[in-house]
Order: C-alpha cells, then structure tokens, then sequence
C-alpha cells in the first residue's frame, strides 16, 4: 500500500492477484484520478464488465462527458503525470495496458 495525504493506493500482495499471466491476451489496470469523488463508481464498473467493445471503448461509453478528451490531457513520459490543457471533463484515466503471449 502506498499513501500520500489524503491518497490511498493498495497494491495486490500476489502479484498473479491483479495480473493473470497464465491468460493469453490483454490485461488492464486503470488509475481514474479526480479531484473529488466519482459517484456511483460501483455501478460504473459493472457497466464496464457488462459492455461490449474494447477496453478503452467500454471506459469511454461508460464515463462519457465524465472523462477529460484525449486530445486535452498532456502525459509526461516515463512518470504518472498529467497535464489538462482545457476545462472538458473531470476524470482522468491512467492505463497500464500488459499484453500476455
């Protein structure tokens, strides 16, 4: 678990526990930082599991207006860091994509 004021992150103890890599294909893990709260996150999630599509289409439909456009969002390389150039949105998704051969 890492923390740092009021940001609380758990990582899995086993490392199998959040990627499975006797299972060909592509793994996600996704950070959604906002600055406040994300209601009804729990049912956003099943919507996620639930839909059709890629992962990240699924992500899109699901948070629609909720998450700030590609196009205004600045990642630094080689640090989780980013910019947002505009007001669109409030949440900003951060994704690891792993790919299991």
């Amino acid at each position: 678990m890492m923390t740092s004021g009021r940001i609380k992150v758990i990582i899995p103890e086993k490392p199998t526990s959040a990627f499975r890599p006797e299972q060909v294909g592509t793994d996600y893990l996704c950070i959604l930082y906002c600055d406040r709260r994300i209601e009804q996150l729990d049912l956003k999630l099943r919507a996620i599991e639930k839909s059709q599509g890629t992962f990240m289409e699924r992500l899109k439909t699901v948070f629609a207006d909720e998450l700030v456009p590609d196009e205004e969002i600045q990642y630094e390389l080689n640090t989780m860091k980013a910019e947002v150039t505009e007001g669109h949105g409030r949440i900003i998704p951060i994704i690891l994509a792993a790919e299991v051969i």
